[in-house]
């Protein structure tokens, strides 16, 4: 879903300082604490409400994966020099209902979410 990428964007942006620059097609626009530019592009993939979140900065990479059917993250780790990691890291099945059940049982309490909600709010619905 479109909305749960977005919101993963969000969290990213209020994790790492980033401030929102305003939407576009491919996904929102934002500037990392240096004022340079940081890309996101959201794609969909049907049935899946978030499949794989991946983070690149010149030579260096980070993709977290959840595969369809799979109750585990998968995690890859590429550095300069070819050095890479791969780990397995314990997930549900991304049941999207119990996603949502555990948010409004947080009666709105959960400050990294809020924080999040309020990162991309402008973007919201467009």
């Amino acid at each position: 879903m479109r909305s749960t990428a977005i919101l993963m964007a969000g969290w990213l942006a209020a994790q790492l300082g980033w401030k929102l620059q305003g939407p576009d097609p491919a996904g929102p626009r934002f500037t990392n604490r240096a004022g340079g530019p940081v890309q996101v592009a959201l794609r969909e993939e049907a049935g899946r409400a978030l499949g794989s979140v991946r983070l690149k900065a010149g030579a260096a990479s980070f993709l977290v994966a959840h595969h369809e059917g799979s109750s585990y993250l998968h995690a890859d780790i590429t550095l300069p020099g070819n050095r890479e990691s791969h780990y397995l890291m314990p997930g549900d099945k991304g049941d999207l209902v119990a996603l949502l059940n555990d948010e409004l049982m947080s009666g709105g309490k959960h400050k990294v979410y809020l924080k999040a909600v309020s990162m991309i709010e402008p973007v919201i619905g467009k």
